[in-house]
């Protein structure tokens, strides 16, 4: 998996350029990010980035199921309820780690089991309760195309009162007041 910006880039041009061909519109643009997503949702095939969350999801589902061979690192474990904080989001089956990585050494930050617990602890409890995998996967998937659509949808809004507001700049400064009697 790339950590990247400028590598994960590369590799959503591949499928931009992959969905063009698939949906025959070698010749539409597919750069604004609302276009592209709205075209992976046409064909059910989620953007790269959230192609790699699943899977990373998926893995670590198996792990903590003991569905495969592969046990969760030592510096893991599962919340078990105490928090410094007086409100916390953390459930029965939210992962804690017990180091931080060091900012000079990136090493452990990009490794699989520091970078997919964040997402684990993300997804909503219900999904994570889930034992069957293919029930888990189902879910899993619903729930990352509704935080791309909920992404999407803030971004549109943003846009909108962006362009309301400059809009409204505008007429302001066409405007003049009567000074005096």
């Amino acid at each position: 998996r790339p950590t990247g910006v400028t590598a994960m880039s590369k590799l959503e041009n591949v499928q931009k350029r992959s969905l063009k061909w698939i949906l025959h519109e070698e010749c539409e643009s597919y750069s604004s990010w609302p276009t592209y997503i709205r075209k992976c949702r046409q064909v059910d095939i989620l953007p790269l980035s959230g192609r790699f969350d699943l899977n990373d999801l998926l893995l670590l589902h198996k792990v903590i199921n003991r569905l495969i061979p592969l046990i969760l690192p030592d510096y893991f474990s599962f919340f078990q309820g105490q928090s410094r904080l007086r409100s916390s989001h953390f459930d029965r089956l939210s992962l804690v780690c017990s180091i931080t990585p060091s900012l000079s050494t990136n090493v452990l930050a990009t490794s699989f089991f520091f970078r997919t617990y964040h997402e684990w602890n993300r997804v909503p409890l219900e999904i994570r309760e889930l034992e069957c995998h293919s029930e888990f996967k189902g879910s899993v998937t619903k729930f990352l195309w509704c935080e791309i659509l909920i992404v999407r949808s803030k971004q549109r809004l943003i846009t909108l009162t962006t362009d309301l507001f400059v809009n409204l700049r505008c007429l302001m400064s066409r405007m003049t007041v009567p000074w005096g009697p």
